[in-house]
Formats: structure tokens, sequence, C-alpha cells
């Protein structure tokens, strides 16, 4: 009994592996292996960085190009700091307008505590408030400022639970006048704007300076436009920062000249018209880029016609055209095309379009007919037997 069953199972066994390698024949799929050396040069191909062609990464990290090691006596590269752009700019123009509407802060830190609190519950409607966050604002009494904007209820907490706040246990002021996320903001928008704010008060130029110094210049700063030029009633910029009048702000202004954070204004005129300096240029907002049209291909052959019909159309006559350009491409570039760039180059559907699979036939004829080889790694095609042949033949 034992012996007809073993028969009888490597007999099944052996049915399974022939029609599976049928199968296999059948749907002859292109394998992608593991990267080589073509990616690492495509990777640092100056041709293609000139044509604005960013090839992708993946290569194995044994073949990445040795990394530039930085003299020991250069300095350290700075922190890139993000871009804000003018939507973002705007966030902190409401936040600060609905302040200055409110009436809330009578001088420049409480005013500037007011902002602060503001800017970080524009979107939940509560602000988290530490004894540590009064220090690094550098206000010269928290405890009164805190009195004035709880007094009336625009700050819902008491001076005691900000000042005895740690990380550990958080004060949660909540604002009831932004409830509700007024503005429709998500969080990282009003992030942006947020960390805008704080590395302009800690700009270097303003390290322990007074408030109302630091204040006006980010206000300023704030309503610039992408040149950097501001031009301000005067009046505005005193209600905005909370300033006795426009003897203090003509101080202000003469100090940040002297800083080199802005150029000389026209003290005879009543608009303030200057603009940012080297120093204060990256405050600037940066335009929005236009977007990107989408790269949307149609169809390019009949879809009523078979694909291995309508690919034979494309390239029947034109492989040994096809193959010389891929050599001539290797030899200028020091890697092969990407497929794209050869449907790119002899007009076939790109991959994207809604008859991709005529490509996918090309390229299997081209591959199976030995025009091109080096399918099996990226950036590897390069001319086949094929064209030998044909050169030979002619």
């Amino acid at each position: 009994m034992v012996l007809p069953v073993l028969a009888t199972l490597l007999h099944m066994t052996r049915s399974i592996t022939a029609d599976d390698e049928v199968t296999t024949s059948r749907r002859a799929r292109i394998q992608y292996h593991r990267p080589g050396p073509d990616l690492a040069v495509a990777m640092e191909c100056e041709l293609c960085a000139d044509e604005g062609i960013s090839n992708p990464p993946g290569w194995d990290p044994r073949l990445r190009p040795p990394k530039k090691e930085r003299p020991r006596d250069d300095t350290p590269p700075h922190k890139r700091i993000p871009p804000i752009n003018p939507k973002h700019m705007e966030i902190l123009h409401n936040v600060w307008d609905r302040v200055v509407e409110e009436r809330i802060g009578s001088n420049p830190d409480s005013r500037l505590l007011a902002l602060t609190c503001a800017i970080r519950a524009a979107v939940r409607g509560y602000a988290h408030l530490l004894d540590n966050d009064m220090r690094v604002l550098r206000l010269e009494d928290p405890a009164e400022c805190l009195r004035e904007l709880t007094a009336d209820g625009w700050l819902d907490t008491t001076p005691e639970k900000v000042l005895s706040a740690d990380p550990m246990h958080p004060a949660v002021c909540c604002l009831p006048s932004f409830q509700g996320n007024p503005w429709q903001l998500g969080n990282g928008e009003r992030a942006r704007a947020s960390g805008w704010l704080s590395r302009a008060l800690s700009h270097r130029k303003m390290r322990k300076k007074p408030n109302r110094l630091r204040l006006t210049g980010a206000y300023l700063a704030a309503c610039s436009d992408p040149d950097g030029n501001i031009a301000l009633p005067a009046e505005k910029i005193v209600q905005a920062c909370s300033l006795s009048g426009p003897v203090e702000l003509v101080e202000l202004l003469e100090w940040l000249v002297r800083l080199q954070c802005i150029t000389p204004p026209d003290l005879t005129r009543e608009r303030v018209e200057i603009s940012l300096t080297e120093v204060t240029g990256w405050m600037a907002p940066v335009p929005i880029p236009a977007p990107t049209p989408p790269r949307i291909t149609p169809a390019s052959t009949p879809l009523d016609a078979p694909a291995v019909d309508r690919a034979h159309d494309l390239v029947d006559g034109r492989e040994a055209q096809v193959a010389r350009w891929v050599g001539t491409y290797r030899d200028e570039h020091g890697h092969g095309p990407s497929w794209t760039r050869v449907c790119d180059a002899f007009g076939w559907p790109s991959r994207r379009a809604p008859d991709r699979d005529v490509t996918d036939e090309i390229f299997r004829h081209l591959r199976e007919k030995e025009w091109l080889v080096g399918f099996g790694a990226p950036f590897a095609l390069r001319p086949g037997p094929a064209l030998v042949d044909h050169g030979s033949s002619r």
C-alpha cells in the first residue's frame, strides 16, 4: 500500500512542477534584481542633472560614492531654516489683528504674552504655558502680565498655576474667543507661523533686548513683502506693538537701524517705508511656487486593437534604431537610459498612459529578440547581440 501511494504523490509533484514551468514561460516577466553600478553612475550623472532629471535612489549602499570630508577647521554648516510663505504669514497677521482688536496687552510685555498664547491656541482654543515660558519671553513682571490677561477672562487660568507649571504639569489655559478653530487651520500651518515668530524674537540681533524692540522688529518683518519692503502707517505699528506713541516708535526705528535690521526710514512721512537688510532678509516671506501641471499622457494608439498589434506597429523596423540610440546614450552618460527616456525619445506611450500595456509589449519584444539587454537592473540597458548581427548582415 505504501509504494503505490508514494508513486502517486511523486507523479502529482512532477505534474505540478511541469505546469508551473509552462505558466512561468508563458508569463515571462522582467525580474528586477538588486541594483548595480549603473544606478550609482546614474545618481551622479551631471548630464542628467543639467537636463533637470533626478534619478531615483535605492542602490546598494556599498556602491555609494565616498562622502566629501569637511576640513576640521571649517565651520559647521548652518541649520536650514524652513522658509515661511505668504499663507503662513497671513495666519500670523490674523492672530495678531485679533489680539489688537480685542485690546489685550497694555504694554509690549503683556502684548507679547497675549500674542504667544493666541498663536498657540489658534487651532484648539487652548494653550499650554510653563513657568519657563515667562523666562524665555523675558517678561519683566510675569505675574502682572498674567493678571492683566486673566482679569477679564480672556485667558482662563490663574497666575499661580502658570508660575508653578513645569513640563510634567503644564498649565492648560483656555482662550474663549479662540474656540472652534476660527480660521480653520491645520496644526502644521499654525506651527510654521509660531516657529517663525519664535525665531524672529530670538534673532541674534534681538537677544537680551527689551520686548518693545523685539516685538516691533518682528511686526515690521511680518508685514514685509517677498522683496523685504515694508510700508505701514505709523499708528498701526504703535497699536500692534502697544507702544506709548510716535516718539517711542521713532526711537525704536533708529535703534533697529543701528542694529542693521532695517534701512533708515524717512521720518518726514506719515507712513513708515523701510526694507529689511541682509541680516534680516531671511525673515521675508517666500512666494508660493506655481503648482507643477500634472503630466497627463492620453492614449496614443487605438484602444480597440490588440496591444501586440499596436506595439509592433510602433517598433517593427525600428529595432536597430532603438538599439543604436541606447548605445549612444550610454556612451554619453555612462549609464543606460530609463524606460521613460526611451519612450520619450521614440514617441511611445508613457508607462502611466492608459495604453501602457503597449509599452510593456514593445520592451518585451526588444528583450526577446535581443535588441536590448540589461533589463535586470536599473539604468543597465545596452544594445544586444541582435544589433551586431544586424550590422554584419548589411
